[in-house]
């Protein structure tokens, strides 16, 4: 692997655990939240954890970048696992159900770095099929999302198009072609490396996460925006990988 493609998925690390990180900082976690309300633990324990957790997002890309111990891995995407998994254990609100599935690709994001930092395994392509199945996964349930008429991208949608006053009935058709969208090119990206096809991942997936800042104002997306950095910086990467390679000139 090249070291332009080893910076690329490092950058989006330190992006995924300050985004992470800050919003947990910042405002209640999901984890401080299932343990407070479905456990009883109290408030002051559960802020604690947040500020734990916020912490060691934030601090753990640097100290894989720093020692090179890829526990800070695997601890990484341990933390991101969890609170994944507290979403959908609370399953307060729609679409929380599925948050262990539409979550994929930012919990096996540091998984995969594992393999693909290991020197022993750096040609292995277990690193890429994980990243491939956790795009593929957030893709797809992302588009049943979007299918099912998740009434905040239905907002997105509202606000992006504005100024041409589009109907709620028309943002809910359009959220419906998106998702089928998703739903296909999640599929299309498991089977097949065509560059071609992860650019636009890599596009779509920047574009839906730069809604969230557009939506709720810099102050309250910009976390939410950064902690979906996976979402285009993986794509990002394959496309760049996949790209056909130039024969090589024979000397005369």
């Amino acid at each position: 692997m090249s070291f332009q493609g080893k910076s690329l998925l490092v950058f989006i690390l330190i992006l995924q655990g300050i985004g992470q990180g800050g919003e947990l900082f910042f405002y209640p976690g999901p984890f401080g939240n299932f343990l407070l309300f479905e456990l009883g633990v109290p408030q002051p324990v559960t802020d604690f954890v947040d500020r734990t957790f916020s912490l060691l997002l934030i601090t753990l890309p640097f100290l894989f970048l720093w020692t090179k111990k890829k526990l800070f891995l695997g601890l990484m995407g341990a933390l991101l696992f969890l609170i994944s998994l507290a979403i959908f254990l609370r399953g307060s609100k729609r679409f929380y159900e599925i948050a262990l599935l539409a979550h994929m690709a930012r919990y096996l994001f540091p998984i995969a770095l594992i393999f693909l930092f290991d020197s022993k395994r750096e040609k292995s392509p277990i690193p890429i099929y994980i990243f491939k199945v956790g795009l593929s996964f957030t893709f797809i349930f992302h588009g049943i999302e979007a299918l099912d008429g998740n009434p905040l991208f239905i907002d997105y949608v509202l606000d992006f198009f504005g100024s041409y006053k589009i109907e709620e009935k028309d943002a809910a058709l359009l959220l419906k072609i998106v998702g089928v969208v998703d739903i296909i090119v999640g599929l299309l990206c498991v089977f097949f490396n065509y560059s071609f096809l992860f650019f636009y991942i890599a596009f779509w997936g920047l574009f839906t996460a730069a809604l969230r800042p557009f939506y709720h104002g810099l102050s309250m997306g910009i976390f939410p925006m950064l902690l979906r950095s996976p979402h285009w910086g993986i794509p990002l990467f394959l496309a760049f990988k996949f790209l056909p390679q130039r024969p090589k000139e024979k000397s005369p």
